[in-house]
């Protein structure tokens, strides 16, 4: 797979009634970390020539931005916006400038971004848009132009780890059940509740309601009898060389549900009190994963 030594440089031309009043070129792409997010930031060169007859101006609002991956799967990202506003004109003489334009990206499309490129190069094409002004009858006219970064792998991934995104398993896990089949509206239910538990930092609740949604669908899943891990997990302990796939995957609710189980007990009954975010959030992700795959499996 091929992967280039550096950006390539693209330039299009700022056109005002077909006249080119400027250029554009691409400097960098890199990532940088936000409160609880990221932002994608495209550096631009700007160089506007010098005016003839009359000055123009160019006002660019932002950019349209898709990527591509080696085999030319795109995907739209979204729309990227001016760090500072982006106001040009012309003067005597050229004069270049450098401005970023700003694309906002949550955890979840950073993991839609990675499972596009798919572990190779990437491409994002940036459709600029904005408003070119003369001072004569012509007025105000649109502006659009196409720019284009090629970023080789080898950066994409040094902009990940400089933004702490590569130390981080962009997996999103979404949480299912939110329109469920009418058998498992109960576990639904729970799980959304689970779900608003752990938003409201009661970590002990969290895991104690993903107990009880372990509980629903494993009885519909591998048995219909009240203690259907306890089972799972004497044979794990005896006989876990003799366990099928389908066994062994049954074993690891059973074992979920056995770490939550405390949760769902006083702590005179042998409960535990205390659950940390980090415990929570390990549950929770596993439970919704797990819940996920099984759901997917109903006809």
């Amino acid at each position: 797979m091929d992967d280039a030594s550096q950006l390539v440089i693209y330039v299009m031309s700022l056109t005002i009634n077909g006249l080119i009043v400027g250029e554009i070129s691409n400097q960098s792409v890199s990532l940088r970390p936000v409160l609880g997010a990221y932002e994608l930031c495209f550096s631009l060169k700007i160089t506007m020539n010098p005016k003839r007859d009359h000055e123009r101006r160019v006002t660019i609002f932002g950019a349209r931005v898709r990527l591509s991956n080696d085999r030319g799967v795109s995907l739209d990202v979204g729309f990227a916006q001016p760090e500072q506003p982006i106001e040009l004109r012309q003067y005597d003489h050229a004069h270049p400038m450098s401005c970023f334009l700003v694309q906002s990206l949550h955890p979840g499309q950073l993991a839609e971004l990675e499972r596009v490129r798919d572990g190779g190069n990437i491409a994002f094409q940036l459709q600029v848009s904005g408003v070119g002004t003369e001072t004569d009858e012509y007025g105000a006219q649109s502006v659009y132009d196409m720019l284009h970064f090629r970023v080789p792998r080898s950066e994409w991934i040094e902009s990940l780890r400089t933004a702490g995104a590569k130390n981080i398993l962009l997996l999103e896990v979404p949480v299912p059940l939110v329109d469920p089949p009418e058998e498992l509206a109960a576990a639904g239910k729970d799980l959304q509740q689970a779900v608003v538990h752990y938003q409201h930092g009661d970590y002990r609740s969290c895991v104690g309601m993903c107990r009880t949604v372990l509980d629903e669908i494993g009885r519909k899943r591998f048995d219909s009898k009240k203690d259907w891990a306890s089972p799972l997990l004497m044979r794990l302990a005896n006989d876990r060389t003799g366990m099928v796939r389908g066994e062994r995957e049954a074993a690891v609710w059973a074992a979920v549900r056995h770490y939550a189980h405390p949760a769902h007990h006083a702590v005179s009954d042998g409960g535990e009190q205390f659950y940390s975010r980090a415990e929570a959030q390990l549950i929770l992700a596993t439970v919704a994963a797990l819940v996920g795959f099984a759901v997917s499996d109903i006809p």
